[in-house]
């Protein structure tokens, strides 16, 4: 649960520190049931490269962009070309099957960005990380 493979090494001692009592809390919070569900998706479709800099998704190559290159990009992927995709009148997809994934973007500067908002009450690069994990679980 709870992964991370980042540039920033503050946020990965942080998890590494807490993993288990955030573990706790949101099967607390969840409850079993839900709880189960979103282990299953977290490891599912969660990796380390879902979590990503601005300047390390800047310098990907197109290669590194098609379906299951990584957990990280969405991308159509058609006859060995990118191509925009198409919908049809009920809004479906008209090209070859679309893989997408969750991602997450984390940069040093916007953790100390926000470092004075929640260094009182919890630890400052876990806030951030909680809070985008947390569209993740209205996702799952």
């Amino acid at each position: 649960m709870f992964p991370y493979g980042g540039e920033i090494s503050e946020l990965s001692s942080a998890l590494d520190t807490h993993r288990e009592r955030m573990v706790a809390a949101y099967r607390k919070v969840l409850g079993g049931e839900f709880y189960a569900i979103l282990e299953e998706a977290d490891a599912t479709l969660l990796g380390k490269e879902s979590f990503q800099s601005i300047q390390t998704i800047n310098m990907r190559t197109p290669d590194e962009t098609t379906p299951g290159a990584n957990k990280f990009f969405l991308a159509c992927k058609t006859e060995g070309k990118h191509q925009k995709p198409k919908f049809d009148k009920t809004g479906h997809f008209k090209c070859a099957p679309l893989t997408s994934a969750p991602g997450f973007m984390f940069s040093a500067q916007g953790f100390e960005n926000s470092r004075k908002r929640y260094e009182r009450w919890i630890d400052p690069y876990l806030a951030p990380y909680v809070h985008e994990y947390d569209h993740f679980v209205l996702f799952a």
